[in-house]
């Protein structure tokens, strides 16, 4: 059996499907992609990037289960989301190499959408990175607002990036400790 995941808004949850009523959306040409691990899991795993009209994988990268917590992926130098193009990204979790329909795979669409002209305004005239994703999670951009948060000083990112997940009801507890490893 196949399950499915949804990514709204940058983070993992469980849910039966894809959402029907958005898709996440983000003015990145290389977004940060955030998953979520609630534990310890010794099973490979691979996230891959299509294009939804496109025939081959943009992305297949092996990812760590390895700890718990929030994660990133950083897009690789050489690939750039073009405007108005819908791309799925999976994370395949290999259960079972010789059954690949044991596998569970989780999926979302992500779409890069023109950057508005008046949310362009205010990301140049932001001061701070903090600024900016305010900017952007205000305008329901909320690959791009983890973006922002996830290049500023831990410290500053901490309270607002808590601040940011809570209003969509995501707890993360740990995801600083964890991640400034992998920077």
């Amino acid at each position: 059996m196949t399950l499915r995941a949804s990514l709204s808004s940058g983070v993992l949850g469980w849910f039966s499907s894809n959402p029907k009523d958005h898709v996440g959306q983000t003015t990145l040409a290389q977004p940060i992609l955030f998953y979520s691990v609630a534990r310890t899991m010794e099973n490979k795993a691979l996230l891959t990037i299509a294009e939804i009209n496109g025939r081959s994988a943009l992305v297949e990268s092996e990812i760590s289960l390895e700890q718990p917590g929030l994660k990133a992926f950083k897009m690789p130098t050489n690939v750039n989301f073009k405007t108005s193009t819908d791309y799925l990204w999976t994370i395949t979790i290999i259960c079972n190499q010789k059954r690949p329909s044991d596998n569970v795979e989780i999926q979302t669409i992500l779409t890069r959408v023109p950057e508005r002209t008046e949310l362009k305004r205010q990301i140049e005239q932001a001061l701070t990175l903090r600024e900016k994703s305010q900017y952007s999670a205000l305008s329901g951009l909320w690959y791009d607002t983890l973006y922002y948060l996830y290049n500023i000083d831990m410290d500053e990112a901490e309270t607002t990036f808590q601040d940011l997940l809570e209003t969509i009801n995501i707890q993360v507890k740990k995801f600083f400790e964890n991640s400034s490893s992998s920077k």
